[in-house]
């Protein structure tokens, strides 16, 4: 094996070799058939001056009976059967696999690992057409993962060896792309990373209180400088509730006198299309967001969410922060443009009602 190894890890000297021999002789079969002194003298001695070239101090013809003995073992082995010649190919294969992990700052404790969990696999195969896998199998064993015989889960991480390793290893990667995220930084990320949940349509009606006198379509009566849940300074967004008891139940939470100060606007029998729905907890989980991430005071994670919507959906399907309890809560429908809410609304009935 070790002479198998040398061989084919060193074609490239055993071809220089071959050619250096192949000029020697050229030249000598030319000084031959010249008509000079020194071809009328080689004629007499026809010596051959070429046998003993000698590379890395193995002669020419040590290395070719080497050679010609690693070939007769090869076709010995075809021989014996299919399995014998394939448990060789696959070491000699990964002879040359160690010399280049090696250069990739493989240890020999990691190499005999790895050597011990690939057999009896189809992994050397794809790691001697992608090093790189290599590199993931690594981090699958440093992290202990059961993972590190699968091929797909080796293709994710060979994708992202760079982030793991900005995340601290593969555990807590794992958890921000796959599990739960713990801040905007990890949710960011985390959108970057996966598909779109599909949007939905919300059928039914919508409620939105604003004092009297005022469109209720209209968003440039929001304070300027001042942020909503999923909006911020700049972002167009107008909010709708799917009931009325909801709608009073956000403004009364930020001090808002309702009766005799303002009028309530029902649109009945809204089909609003091209939604986010964040009341379906497998789209949550999707995003890897709890509720309560997007129901509590902090902004952190509604404001990440509302600005990424806002390239992607028309609006939001929210839970409202207001009566959160065991899941239960009054339902938010957040519409990114006053244009866009008239066009839900146009020709549908219109209520209102002076509070």
């Amino acid at each position: 094996m070790d002479d198998l190894h040398e061989f084919v890890t060193s074609w490239e000297d055993m071809l220089s070799l071959y050619f250096q021999v192949e000029n020697q002789i050229n030249d000598y079969l030319t000084t031959l058939t010249s008509q000079t002194p020194a071809a009328y003298y080689e004629q007499g001695r026809l010596v051959i001056p070429v046998a003993t070239i000698a590379l890395e101090g193995v002669t020419l013809l040590s290395k070719s009976a080497r050679v010609k003995a690693i070939l007769r073992y090869m076709d010995e082995l075809k021989a014996q059967g299919s399995s014998k010649w394939a448990t060789f190919t696959d070491k000699l294969d990964f002879q040359l696999l160690k010399k280049q992990l090696a250069n990739r700052g493989f240890d020999q404790a990691t190499l005999a690992r790895l050597e011990r969990g690939i057999e009896g696999t189809d992994l050397l195969r794809h790691f001697k057409d992608n090093p790189e896998l290599a590199d993931a199998w690594r981090v699958l064993d440093d992290a202990n993962s059961p993972l590190k015989a699968e091929i797909d889960e080796l293709n994710d991480v060979s994708r992202y060896l760079d982030d793991i390793e900005d995340f601290g290893g593969y555990d807590n990667w794992n958890r921000i792309l796959r599990g739960s995220v713990n801040n905007g930084e990890e949710l960011i990320y985390r959108l970057s990373k996966i598909d779109a949940p599909k949007p939905v349509i919300y059928s039914g009606d919508l409620y939105r209180i604003v004092d009297n006198g005022l469109d209720p379509l209209h968003t440039h009566y929001i304070p300027r400088g001042k942020s909503h849940r999923y909006s911020q300074p700049g972002e167009d967004a107008l909010y709708f509730s799917s009931s009325k008891e909801g709608n009073t139940q956000e403004l009364t939470h930020w001090g808002k006198e309702i009766e005799g100060n303002t009028t309530t606007f029902l649109y009945r029998n809204i089909d609003a299309e091209g939604l986010l729905d964040l009341t379906n907890p497998k789209v949550r989980k999707q995003l890897g967001i709890s509720l309560d991430q997007i129901t509590n005071e902090s902004y952190e994670f509604s404001h990440i969410l509302g600005s990424w919507s806002q390239r992607r959906y028309k609006g939001i399907i929210a839970p409202s922060a207001r009566g959160v309890s065991d899941n239960l809560y009054f339902v938010n429908i957040v519409i990114f443009n006053s244009g866009t809410a008239n066009g839900f609304i146009k020709g549908k009935e219109l209520i209102k009602i002076v509070n």
